[in-house]
């Protein structure tokens, strides 16, 4: 009875794995197999080799396990280490019985274009064919038929064909109740002649009534491309401070603590920005619709835009303000670089220029009444810039 491995052989066993390729030391492989080293005498040559335990059990293990598959399968597992396949290679894979359809296929077997799976119990539909039943209903029996075309089914004679009976000598007559009177044609057409085709059409005064409508809707509103301060009025538009050349609340706050620290003049930009207000209200005047709105105050007539609206102090909060940070004293003076003037007699210049303080009198010791004598000019800040005063400026 032949013997059926449904275990392989030494699966419990102690074995070495035979590698494929040729050893160099002469060891057994499965492309040389056993070499000479292995028919030497161990006695007296000591390059004899032994045949291993355990790489026999390998070579059995192997052999068994490689024969159980095909006696338990019918053919050969499909294993990473088989590949690649050439064409018509056959393999059971996950329940499935597959065949090569290229050479040199590497791809795990799946339906597709390189494997293609083999069964014994195909249907018509795996093979692309109409079953008994969908034949039965798509085909008629065999027999003696008509050519196609050459006969009316049922309902093209009733179609084509009156049933029998006594009827008026053929002509051209019109079915019972199947055509109008004159009276009915009469009422339902009108006489022949070109008109327009069937449409919804409007009459003059509808027409006209919606231009004048469309006209008069026109002349309340303004080009959608009006801008008011650049800011186009195609939507409801907010204009803030910077819209408007202003400094906002805010800035002019952080203004007026620079001037407490560091005694700035606020004064020439808060002019600024109250010129830059009143220049805003009036870029601000225009025609737009009634609904649309500048800085949430409808334009249904005539506005007008304070500092409070675009979020600014006015002229006297801006003065009070500086005022008060300022606390009434003279700010942003210095004295410029020191000058000695020649002496023009004993006794020197009688007094400084126009502008300038004297900072420095002395005696000069090589003269009974003459003096040394140095002044400064005064300097003023002047928009982050600092001048020097002239004459009684």
């Amino acid at each position: 009875m032949t013997k059926i491995f449904k275990v392989p052989f030494a699966t419990q066993g102690d074995r070495t794995s035979i590698p494929n390729e040729v050893q160099a030391d002469g060891s057994v492989s499965y492309t040389q197999g056993y070499g000479y080293d292995y028919e030497r005498d161990q006695v007296s040559d000591p390059a004899a080799k032994d045949i291993e335990r355990e790489k026999m059990n390998g070579i059995f293990h192997d052999i068994t396990e490689a024969v159980g598959e095909i006696q338990n399968y019918g053919l050969p597992k499909w294993a990473e280490e088989g590949k690649p396949y050439p064409i018509r290679a056959i393999v059971y894979h996950k329940n499935k019985v597959w065949q090569s359809k290229i050479e040199n296929n590497e791809v795990e077997p799946v339906t597709g274009a390189q494997w293609i799976e083999l069964k014994a119990d195909l249907t018509a539909g795996d093979i692309n064919v109409y079953n008994k039943t969908e034949s039965d209903k798509r085909f008629q029996p065999l027999g003696n038929y008509l050519t196609a075309g050459y006969s009316y089914s049922k309902a093209e004679s009733d179609a084509n064909y009156q049933p029998k009976g006594n009827y008026a000598p053929a002509g051209n007559y019109a079915l019972k109740g199947e055509s109008y009177t004159k009276t009915e044609g009469d009422s339902r057409y009108q006489p022949k002649g070109s008109y327009q085709p069937s449409g919804d059409y409007a009459t003059n005064s509808t027409v006209n009534s919606k231009f004048d409508a469309a006209n008069s809707n026109a002349n309340s509103r303004v080009p959608s491309a009006r801008k008011v301060n650049n800011k186009p009025l195609s939507a409801d538009i907010t204009l803030a401070a910077g819209d408007v050349g202003a400094y906002t609340k805010a800035e002019t706050d952080t203004k007026v603590a620079d001037a407490k620290k560091a005694g700035t003049d606020a004064q020439v930009t808060a002019n600024a920005a109250n010129t830059a207000a009143t220049n805003a209200n009036n870029n601000a005047n225009g025609r737009v619709p009634s609904g649309r709105k500048v800085n949430n105050k409808p334009l249904s007539s005539d506005i007008s835009l304070t500092a409070g609206d675009v979020g600014a102090y006015t002229k006297a909060e801006t003065d009070s303000r500086i005022t008060a940070a300022s606390n009434g004293a003279v700010m942003n003076i210095r004295r410029g670089a020191a000058v000695n003037p020649p002496k023009q007699n004993e006794y020197g210049p009688k007094e400084s220029p126009a502008g300038c303080v004297v900072t420095s009198v002395r005696h000069d010791p090589t003269t009974s009444y003459g003096v040394f004598f140095t002044y400064r000019p005064l300097q003023i800040l002047v928009n982050g810039a600092w001048k020097t005063l002239a004459g009684d400026a």
